[in-house]
């Protein structure tokens, strides 16, 4: 009977080495699936955060789409005004060459016909209101006009601070996302090694239960041959 001795010393070797491998695997599998749920964590907060950027992005769109409308505005006001400046001007010059012919018609009635001075001085004096009302006018649109042109800058400069705000926000988004795609490919790499580690402790532990079983008939073995 003495000749399984050696045999049941093997295989509780073997056995002890089995569970040491058994409890090696099963601590590298508890870090893989710790890491895993950190990282499925991480991936979840970047996805949020992705909806969150995406969100402000389209808010930033539609406020440049806004301002660009605004800027429309702007601009279609501003040429009816130039229309209107260049109207009153046009005005103002017919009345002035009228004025003009006027006066040398009056100085010639004067002249000629000795007519009532006054009335000639009143009229003269009804061209010269005229006048003065029209140069108003035509000051009132050319202020508008550098008001408008002002604005026109404000709302050119809020545009390009919106643009560079939108390209920053891109590149944000491109990060998180370029973040994300790395951190997924982490994950599958993860779970393919904990599958893989699932597979080795299953065939790790039929090979435990068989020695185990193999052990015990051996004993029973040397029980029954003493």
């Amino acid at each position: 009977g003495a000749d399984t001795s050696p045999s049941i010393d093997e295989q509780s070797r073997r056995l002890e080495a089995l569970r040491s491998r058994i409890s090696a695997v099963e601590t590298e599998r508890k870090a893989a699936e710790t890491k895993l749920d950190a990282l499925t964590e991480e991936l979840k907060q970047s996805e949020l955060s992705i909806a969150r950027a995406s969100k402000q992005l389209e808010a930033i769109k539609r406020a440049i789409r806004a301002k660009a409308g605004s800027l429309e505005d702007l601009k279609r006001t501003r040429r009816s005004h130039h229309q209107a400046l260049q109207s009153r001007k046009e005005t103002l010059a017919k009345h002035l060459r009228l004025a003009y012919l006027l006066r040398r018609q009056d100085y010639l009635k004067l002249l000629l016909n000795q007519e009532d001075p006054f009335l000639i001085g009143r009229g003269l004096s009804y061209h010269g209101y005229y006048n003065r009302l029209w140069s108003e006018r035509i000051a009132t649109v050319t202020a508008k006009l550098k008001e408008l042109d002002a604005l026109e800058q404000i709302f050119k400069a809020e545009t390009a601070r919106l643009e560079q705000l939108q390209a920053e926000q891109q590149t944000k988004l491109q990060e998180i996302g370029n973040y994300r795609s790395k951190r997924q490919s982490i994950i599958a790499k993860l779970r393919q090694e904990i599958s893989s580690q699932e597979q080795e402790l299953k065939v790790l532990h039929e090979d435990e239960k068989r020695i185990e079983d193999l052990l015990r008939s051996l004993a029973n073995g040397q029980a029954e041959d003493s």
